[in-house]
């Protein structure tokens, strides 16, 4: 999806689960089009509050533990991440994560062992035009 995909869907997302637009936080690929890293992601990871992490919890949604990381399978195209607070900045009315924080993000995902090498091939040029910017 490319960058007015993503603010679509973004926004969509806040209007049906409810809450203040700062408790939602993308992350990763949607971060990375709306700084103009990438042109497209294939989904949206959104970091959110612990209290909207909590209430979306009970549901009957997929939930997946990835090391200590929590992730909620919203739907087909969207997962929702208990995350604790990290710098943020506002891209075309999106809460998204500073540089730094996905450069660190990108670091961290390189060192993961089980990564693929596709995805360890991505994060990559990502890292690199990140630090580019």
């Amino acid at each position: 999806m490319n960058v007015n995909a993503v603010i679509s869907l973004y926004n969509k997302t806040i209007k049906e689960i409810g809450g203040d637009p700062k408790d939602f936080v993308l992350s990763a690929g949607a971060a990375l089009v709306l700084l103009g890293v990438r042109e497209t992601t294939s989904d949206l990871d959104i970091d959110v509050s612990n209290e909207i992490f909590d209430d979306i919890a009970i549901l009957p949604y997929q939930k997946i533990l990835l090391g200590t990381t929590q992730i909620i399978k919203y739907n087909s195209q969207v997962d929702l991440i208990r995350t604790e607070n990290k710098k943020t900045i506002i891209i075309k009315g999106c809460y998204c994560y500073h540089k730094e924080e996905l450069i660190k993000q990108k670091e961290k995902l390189l060192k993961q062992e089980k990564r693929t090498k596709q995805k360890k091939e991505q994060d990559k040029k990502d890292l690199d035009k990140l630090l580019q910017l």
